[in-house]
């Protein structure tokens, strides 16, 4: 049963291409209207490909993080800077012993 399946695609496949090489024979056969004997042989198609990488959008520039500093906190003269997020953590603390936690004056 397989062995019968395989003869009748073979022979699909065969009508199939004896009707596509006849009716591109009869399509491409110009050569016999101007005299030129033979069938005339015309490129292939367009083979469709990616655009070229000159074609393509430019790249989304970012700009870099900023640089790591590895070093000391900045010790401020006039208090933290505005909108800081440790509030009391600067100069109006300097009442206080940072070792013992203690308020000393």
């Amino acid at each position: 049963m397989q062995h019968r399946l395989w003869i009748a695609t073979a022979a699909i496949a065969g009508l199939a291409a004896a009707f596509t090489s006849g009716s591109a024979f009869a399509r491409t056969d110009v050569s016999v209207n101007i005299g030129i004997p033979g069938p005339a042989f015309v490129a292939p198609g367009p083979v469709y490909a990616p655009p070229p990488v000159y074609a393509a959008p430019a790249p989304m520039v970012v700009a870099p993080p900023p640089p790591v500093v590895y070093g000391p906190p900045p010790r401020y003269w006039r208090g933290p800077p505005p909108r800081h997020w440790h509030h009391g953590r600067g100069w109006d603390r300097r009442g206080w012993d940072r070792r013992d936690g203690h308020h000393h004056r």
